[in-house]
């Protein structure tokens, strides 16, 4: 049930619980991870918005380490699946086994039945068990022998590759990479996170506790927080021009495949959401738009052949869609 609103300062209280409680979590994570506080914010407004997350970086720069203390923050039950060339989909859903005690075919849940799954290398195993997440992380529930399994909630895939080793990998395919929320990159420490990461004093960090009904409250609080019409116009003009059918901009049409899709501009606008009343704000501003575009959009825009040749990336797309949007924003 959504909380109703009968004066302004219910307002002001029910904004600043959440500001609050969304700083202290990223306080709490930051006290065992070494800067990327955009990667640690980007990565809690997904969770927030209820949205699965693509952790790209480099071996060693702390992926696995931020996702399990997301975990431990939360207190939600984690699991962390090593993916392999030679894993199946019933590795990580479950299969139906015959228990000698009951002598009855049993469902044996995999370790898909958490609250946040670590899918490591997700890029390292074939395209047959990549796609046996597409049903979980849309439906929240799969399927074994014509039986719905429903998963816990809340339930997050946060998936790990490694952009520098393409050998014996397999490219995500396009469904599923829109299945994610955002696509994050952590970037290698600076010489100050470098030294900070191997002091004693990173390890003196302090208890919290948050509850799962604060938890399932802040994320029921995002219907909340207003829109203005110009704004919904603003993100989907960036949405729509993306895809070269529909732009008009020559630019993508010249060097894009494909754009973004409908889930692209509902991961922007409740992105959006959730980034204004971490920010202490009951509106979306423009600047939330802008902030949560890259995430959202950008693994979700592909461009072609001649964009390759020409080194263009995605992000050179997007930067043009952003300048375009700014020109006709009133």
């Amino acid at each position: 049930m959504q909380t109703e609103f009968t004066t302004i300062e219910d307002v002001e209280q029910f904004i600043g619980n959440f500001h609050k409680n969304f700083n202290a979590i990223s306080q709490q994570i930051s006290q065992h991870i070494v800067g990327n506080k955009d990667i640690i914010s980007n990565l809690l407004i997904a969770f927030f918005s209820g949205g699965h997350v693509l952790l790209e970086g480099v071996p060693g720069v702390g992926k696995t380490s931020l996702v399990r203390s997301l975990s431990n923050t939360l207190s939600l039950q984690y699991k962390r699946v090593q993916f392999t060339p030679d894993i199946m989909p019933a590795d990580i859903i479950g299969t139906k086994v015959f228990q000698q005690a009951t002598q009855n075919i049993e469902f044996e849940k995999g370790p898909i039945f958490t609250n946040i799954m670590l899918a490591d290398e997700i890029n390292r195993t074939s395209p047959k068990v990549q796609s046996a997440l597409l049903q979980a992380m849309q439906e929240k529930q799969v399927t074994v022998g014509g039986i719905d399994y429903n998963l816990p909630l809340p339930f997050h895939v946060i998936a790990t590759q490694n952009p520098i080793e393409m050998e014996g990998t397999y490219p995500l395919p396009e469904a599923q990479l829109d299945r994610f929320f955002f696509k994050l990159h952590m970037e290698y420490p600076s010489l100050p996170e470098l030294i900070a990461i191997v002091q004693p004093s990173l390890r003196k960090t302090q208890n919290f506790n948050i509850t799962n009904d604060t938890l399932r409250s802040m994320a029921q609080s995002i219907s909340h927080v207003k829109i203005a019409k110009e704004l919904y116009e603003y993100a989907a003009k960036i949405v729509i021009n993306s895809n070269p059918q529909n732009s008009e901009l020559n630019y993508v049409k010249q060097y894009v495949d494909h754009g973004t899709s409908p889930r692209g501009m509902q991961a922007l606008i409740s992105g959006s959401q959730v980034r204004a009343l971490s920010q202490g704000r009951i509106h979306v501003s423009r600047e939330d738009i802008e902030h949560i575009a890259l995430p959202a959009l950008n693994h979700r825009i592909m461009v072609n052949f001649h964009a390759q040749a020409e080194g263009i990336s995605s992000f050179d797309i997007l930067q043009k869609l952003l300048e375009n949007a700014k020109k006709t924003y009133k």
